[in-house]
């Protein structure tokens, strides 16, 4: 079955947005999402009873040039 995993952060001063990385075995690196504009993200389609390992880390966009602060601490997320 499919199961879905809800994640929020605090929000970064100045930040434009985020970016959430999620663990992928099967390639056996990290997998980068989108950059999200909010402090919160739900993705969906993650298989039940199973540990993710998430990181997230800030951007902001001065001038059409992206800049990157560091990755969080991985945060293991189990699904129900």
């Amino acid at each position: 079955t499919s199961s879905a995993i809800t994640l929020s952060w605090t929000k970064v001063s100045g930040a434009t947005g985020y970016q959430v990385a999620v663990y992928s075995k099967t390639k056996g690196k990290y997998v980068v999402y989108d950059t999200v504009e909010g402090n919160k993200i739900t993705l969906t389609g993650r298989k039940a009873n199973t540990a993710y390992k998430v990181k997230v880390r800030a951007i902001r966009t001065v001038a059409d040039v992206r800049y990157y602060g560091a990755y969080s601490s991985v945060l293991s997320v189990k699904t129900k």
